[in-house]
């Protein structure tokens, strides 16, 4: 069929489906019983919502119908009009995305409701045999288990109702459970010292392999919106905690704010780049001849910088 035969299809059902009642014979001929006993098909009524790509469009027409649920709820019955001559494979999966985004207009973050019921329908005119999976978990391997793992109750771990012995501090991801746990009931310091004493094995045994990338995530973390004063007493709990390896760690993190400088004075512009690093080495209380060296600011516009940055000798 050419695309003109098959957008005139299209332009066929639209114009149909705007006869009066002609929406709830569909309805009643397509719907199964369960679903139709629910609903009271004397409120039908389309709505001008479509949900289908452009790309799309040609081989796909969408209606939308709003009802009414016996028990006075909103309900939604979406036709998804297959206009190819073969079917599609993963239609499945598109009307469930078409669905979840009808859904998404009742979505409001600040209340809590119930979404309405949205009904797929598909209408499929074509010659070949209709062979192809009509819902979801047909598409994966293992339908059973994507069914239970996506339709069940989601995974959910409540770090409030864990205990501290619950969390495994031989495992790297201890790091990362027991600072989130903790983040809001602890001072940074005592958090900083608590996790590194309940986590010392994971540290220096697993995080220690890979160069302690949750140990530094972690004080990049609590470090975020410290003072330069806040900042070196955690670091003095770090390498006060862990000794020599504290120090490698705190040695790791100076490195990474010249990485970053550099990186980011490549993008955004090479001076403010290094302003940049100069700054974050400078709230390190690195020692000022090594941020010269290191990047080309001279002593003099290193003090400026202080000012201007508002940091303390």
């Amino acid at each position: 069929m050419s695309n003109d035969k098959n957008l005139s299809h299209d332009r066929f059902v639209k114009k149909m489906m705007e006869v009066p009642g002609a929406t709830k014979e569909l309805i009643e001929e397509c719907l199964p019983a369960k679903y139709k006993e629910r609903l009271d098909l004397t409120t039908i009524k389309p709505e001008k919502d479509t949900f289908i790509e452009t790309n799309l469009k040609s081989k796909y027409s969408d209606l939308v119908y709003s009802v009414k649920t016996k028990d006075n709820k909103d309900a939604y019955i979406y036709c998804l009009i297959e206009i190819q001559s073969s079917p599609h494979y993963f239609i499945a999966f598109r009307l469930l995305k078409y669905s979840l985004l009808l859904i998404e207009r009742y979505v409001d973050k600040k209340k809590k409701r119930k979404l309405p019921i949205v009904m797929p329908l598909v209408i499929y005119h074509g010659k070949e045999k209709y062979t192809v999976p009509k819902n979801l978990w047909e598409l994966f391997e293992d339908p059973q288990l994507v069914f239970e793992l996506m339709t069940g109750d989601y995974s959910l771990m409540d770090l409030n109702a864990m205990n501290d012995e619950d969390i495994d501090g031989s495992k790297p991801i201890s790091i990362l459970i027991y600072t989130l746990k903790h983040i809001f009931d602890m001072g940074l310091n005592d958090l900083a010292r608590n996790l590194l004493r309940h986590c010392r094995k994971a540290i220096l045994m697993q995080d220690k392999k890979e160069g302690y990338i949750y140990t530094r995530g972690v004080f990049w973390y609590i470090t975020g919106n410290t003072s330069s004063d806040e900042r070196e007493n955690l670091k003095q709990v770090f390498t006060d905690e862990l000794k020599e390896d504290g120090e490698k760690i705190m040695y790791s993190i100076a490195d990474s704010y010249i990485d970053e400088g550099i990186q980011k004075g490549r993008l955004q512009g090479i001076d403010e780049g290094i302003e940049k690093t100069a700054v974050n080495m400078l709230k390190e209380k690195l020692d000022d001849k090594l941020i010269s060296s290191v990047t080309g600011i001279t002593l003099d516009d290193l003090l400026k910088l202080k000012s201007k940055s508002g940091i303390s000798n």
